[in-house]
């Protein structure tokens, strides 16, 4: 099995994510924690390390998971 590169709608990683999971993928989100000041406080959130990119993992051959939808 091989990883693969999906490029994905801008900041729309992880619906893409949550669409390729429910359908029995195997992806992967990396995500970097980022401070960010909103309404004058400093809040923490998870970002993704690759914005509009994220990882699935396909088989070879009759026996993998078809790509096709």
């Amino acid at each position: 099995m091989n990883w693969h590169l999906i490029y994905t709608k801008p900041r729309q990683e992880a619906c893409a994510l949550q669409n390729l999971q429910a359908q029995g993928y195997a992806c992967f989100l990396p995500l970097m924690p980022t401070e960010k000041i909103r309404r004058s406080t400093l809040v923490v959130a998870d970002e993704p390390l690759f914005p509009r990119y994220l990882f699935i993992h396909l088989g070879h051959g009759i026996s993998a998971k078809s790509w096709a939808p």
